[in-house]
């Protein structure tokens, strides 16, 4: 399988698919173009396909989902590399019971939207618990559960996932 990669600017009258991309996708020249668009990508795909242009098209979606597993692993590690002094609470020890909610009227009343991230702030020398809107966007509670099986069946660290997310760190160029 021929993968390249090329690097495009989006502009406000869109953005040009370069022609040797087209020419390795065995894409002619006016040929219809169907577009699947998803959270952060789109995927351009000949309209109409022969069933071995579909398997091609499979197969390179396939390879590009398997790279771009493998790199996110590698960026997070494994669980055999977990440091025992690690103030960090793994979150594959947690369970339900260990997240705070509050009710759609208490957030409306403290002008928290009701999609935002929660953090919790301790102050035990006042035996007080605060709950604010979180500065993160994310957290594993975002990761879609068949793509958080896979990442644990890897044995990701999935604190170190968590840290990349809340801080919104780009792990991939």
């Amino acid at each position: 399988m021929n993968q390249s990669k090329f690097t495009n600017w989006t502009s406000g009258k869109g953005f040009h698919i370069p022609a040797t991309a087209l020419e390795l996708a065995k894409i002619m020249e006016g040929e219809k173009l169907a577009f699947h668009v998803a959270d952060d990508v789109i995927v351009t795909l000949k309209h109409r396909m022969t069933a071995m242009e579909m398997i091609n098209s499979i197969h390179a979606l396939n390879e590009l989902s398997n790279k771009l597993v493998l790199e996110l692993a590698e960026v997070c590690g494994t669980c055999d590399e977990c440091d025992e002094d690690d103030d960090y609470v793994c979150p594959s020890e947690l369970t339900k019971a260990d997240y705070v909610d509050l009710t759609p009227e208490v957030r409306e009343a403290v002008g928290i939207p009701a999609d935002a991230k929660l953090q919790m702030t301790l102050d035990p020398e006042n035996a007080a618990v605060t709950i604010s809107e979180a500065e993160y966007k994310a957290d594993l509670s975002d990761v879609p559960e068949v793509v958080l099986d896979l990442l644990e069946s890897m044995d990701v660290r999935l604190c170190v996932l968590e840290r990349l997310l809340m801080r919104g760190d780009v792990v991939h160029e």
